[in-house]
């Protein structure tokens, strides 16, 4: 008989939340608008094109980062991408600066936010109803824990919570397990108690299973093959369904 679960851990883009292309491409222009208007209130004029390629770098060091399984704070972040702007003449700044700069670099996903995946509030009240302790593992990029709990708030899905646990307050990312193992520690949970629900057959379901968890997948094509521990569903919404099929549910 398996060992009953008690808590479930989701992942957040694009199982939770989710950025229409049109919404991650005004995304990118309110942060880089965001992030001129900052730098020229410090007295640092930048063109847009030597700013989107400074954007393109630190994202391309932050990935190799993350590849490792570790994570970078915001502010280490916006420091990759003001080290790019060095050689185009960009200078030392202070620390209030170095602020603004980090604040204006997150606001951006504030002015073009994600939406809520069909289905999301009510699966998580769902399973708070069956006595489920629910955490977040969330892999950080250019939008911080910070303002990721502003975006959960206002998308009001914020209070579900009993653990959040984001990669760049960490210093972890997905699919390192040490990242679950936080989460599991945070909930009081052992991993043999607990579920992952993801989008990633990597980050996500690779992972959750390295540290020893259940794992569903939400996909919209079935994968070829199901390791051990692993199940598979279409939709987010599906999930309460598959929790009464295979009696996963807290007793």
């Amino acid at each position: 008989m398996s060992t009953p679960l008690r808590a479930i851990t989701f992942d957040l883009w694009n199982t939770l939340i989710v950025s229409p292309e049109e919404v991650e491409a005004a995304r990118v222009e309110a942060r880089l608008e965001a992030l001129t208007n900052a730098l020229g209130e410090i007295g640092w004029p930048v063109e847009r094109e030597r700013l989107l390629r400074a954007y393109l770098i630190c994202g391309e060091q932050h990935a190799r980062v993350q590849a490792r399984g570790q994570d970078i704070a915001a502010e280490v972040h916006v420091g990759l991408l003001l080290a790019a702007l060095e050689p185009d003449g960009v200078g030392a700044i202070t620390y209030e600066q170095h602020a603004r700069i980090v604040e204006a670099y997150g606001r951006a996903a504030l002015v073009a936010p994600p939406v809520l995946v069909d289905g999301a509030a009510m699966v998580l009240a769902s399973c708070r109803q069956r006595g489920l302790r629910l955490g977040l593992i969330s892999n950080t990029s250019r939008t911080s824990g910070r303002v990721l709990r502003q975006i959960m708030r206002n998308l009001e899905i914020y209070d579900a919570f009993n653990a959040l646990i984001f990669s760049d307050e960490v210093g972890l990312a997905k699919p390192n397990p040490a990242i679950f193992a936080r989460a599991l520690a945070a909930l009081g949970v052992g991993a043999a108690e607990a579920m992952h629900v993801g989008d990633d057959e990597i980050l996500d379901s690779m992972g959750a299973r390295g540290s020893g968890m259940r794992v569903i997948l939400v996909s919209d094509v079935q994968p070829t093959a199901l390791a051990p521990k692993e199940q598979w569903i279409q939709r987010l919404a599906d999930l309460p369904q598959m929790l009464d099929q295979t009696s996963l549910s807290a007793t």
